[in-house]
């Protein structure tokens, strides 16, 4: 093993004065299929899509995980900042100004049936 050492060692120093040492280099892959006056399109607004996994309230805060980051009211994720942190929903401002509301369950979750007497 120790005769190995130099012979690599020597190879790796040989092979970057030269310029032979492998390299990966990032190409661009071309679709051959593409027609040649193609524009490929960039939506004008991502879309980003926001789910609310918990809600937790205390005596002295409130915190809202939305996409795994915890936020207090007031904090921003995306460009939208949390303005109200109920226990069942979350108000946010978008930043095209339009307000959301993220519920914690779907509609059809929240709906308690009613035991037959």
């Amino acid at each position: 093993m120790r005769s190995c050492v130099p012979n690599l060692l020597t190879w790796v120093v040989l092979s970057a004065l030269l310029g032979w040492a492998p390299t990966a280099q990032a190409q661009r892959l071309i679709d051959p299929t593409r027609p040649p006056d193609f524009i490929a399109s960039t939506p004008l607004h991502p879309t980003t899509t926001f789910e609310l996994t918990a809600i937790l309230i205390s005596r002295h805060r409130r915190l809202a995980v939305i996409n795994g980051v915890a936020l207090d009211v007031g904090a921003t994720l995306a460009g939208a900042t949390v303005l109200a942190i109920r226990p069942d929903a979350v108000r946010l401002r978008l930043p095209s100004g339009r307000l959301v509301r993220l519920t914690l369950y779907p509609t059809h979750m929240r709906t308690a049936l009613r035991s037959p007497r």
